[in-house]
């Protein structure tokens, strides 16, 4: 006996299942009986809205909800289609604008670099010494710090204006300008991925040493002094303790007092940094000193304290015989290769220490 399964004829029609004699029939047949159905013998067929009881008023309930169901995700799958266009045509917006100010959707028209201006000579004394530093070598002003500003048109015309009262009250070599302290930055000056047009600065530069770095990482000078920038401050400038800067509630060593020996003081608070760093500072002559900072376990073998002598010979040196009144590059390049730290490797084309 085949299973047999219950239709009314609205079903037949809307659905179009069983053969033409089957809908024949049931056109036929008029009404449904008080029993709400007619019975044709009819294969069992699966269907997503099939329950084991019930009437075929339930499916078709249920066949109605679930189309209101289907035409709602459509309308949201349409109105996602459109955020996404639009969100498409915002980012389309977004570079053209930006296109427009930087680069002309691949013909390049950002303005070349001050290299002339970077490579100006700063003339300035600190504690007493008279120093001599380019421009690209002063963090706190060749380099553009994170701003948080809503105004940043108003910071860079801050820094601007700042840059040129230096470059104005630094440019005679008989008057430098006094100062308690600067930061300073040895590396590839020549080098800026944003803009390689940078090097043509390289030539400009007056002193040996900074030509000698400009287009070298791997020159001897930058591997014997830190990693990072450091700092020649006035030790008795009443100002100090903001070069200074150790852990909160720690107590700083005092001051060294004679010349060419560096003194671990503190840990030095850096940001993220824990206990992994150390404060180091030393008297270079007079009231003259330097201020970095060294990693607290050391590094490629080398401890702290190692870590901190050695860079302390190479800023020594790098202050007498390179941003000095008068530049013994000569010399200072054999300090350098000298003090080269742990680990240093040689460019492609050989050590400069060797040639």
């Amino acid at each position: 006996m085949k299973r047999v399964r219950r239709w009314t004829r609205g079903q037949l029609g809307e659905r179009r299942w069983g053969s033409g004699r089957e809908r024949r029939l049931a056109a036929r047949s008029g009404p449904p009986d008080p029993a709400w159905m007619r019975t044709f013998t009819h294969p069992a067929v699966a269907s997503p809205f099939q329950t084991r009881s019930g009437p075929p008023q339930k499916m078709l309930r249920r066949s109605s909800l679930q189309s209101r169901g289907i035409r709602r995700g459509l309308a949201a799958l349409k109105m996602e289609d459109c955020v996404v266009q639009g969100a498409r045509l915002a980012l389309v917006a977004l570079f053209a604008a930006v296109c427009s100010q930087t680069v002309a959707c691949g013909h390049q028209s950002r303005s070349p670099p001050p290299v002339e201006r970077l490579a100006t000579d700063v003339h300035m004394e600190i504690g007493g010494a008279r120093l001599n530093l380019p421009l690209i070598a002063l963090e706190n002003f060749a380099y553009v710090p994170t701003s948080f500003s809503f105004d940043r048109q108003d910071d860079q015309d801050r820094r601007r204006q700042a840059i040129d009262a230096l470059i104005e009250a630094s440019g005679d070599v008989t008057k430098p300008l006094d100062l308690s302290e600067v930061t300073v930055v040895v590396r590839t000056y020549g080098w800026n991925d944003a803009d390689m047009r940078q090097r043509a600065m390289c030539p400009l530069l007056t002193r040996s040493w900074s030509r000698s770095v400009c287009d070298d990482p791997w020159a001897p000078l930058q591997q014997a002094l830190p990693r990072s920038s450091f700092k020649l401050v006035d030790l008795e400038s009443d100002a100090i303790e903001r070069f200074i800067n150790c852990e909160e509630g720690t107590v700083p060593r005092e001051m060294p007092k004679i010349a060419g020996k560096p003194i671990v003081i503190c840990r030095a608070a850096v940001l993220g940094g824990g206990d992994d760093f150390r404060q180091v500072v030393m008297r270079i002559a007079g009231s003259l000193g330097a201020v970095w900072i060294v990693w607290g376990h050391g590094q490629n073998g080398e401890s702290a304290e190692s870590m901190a002598a050695r860079e302390g010979e190479a800023i020594l040196a790098f202050v007498n015989y390179g941003i000095g009144p008068d530049e013994d590059f000569r010399r200072l390049q054999l300090e350098a290769c000298r003090l080269r730290r742990p680990g240093s490797a040689d460019g492609p084309n050989g050590s400069a220490c060797q040639m």
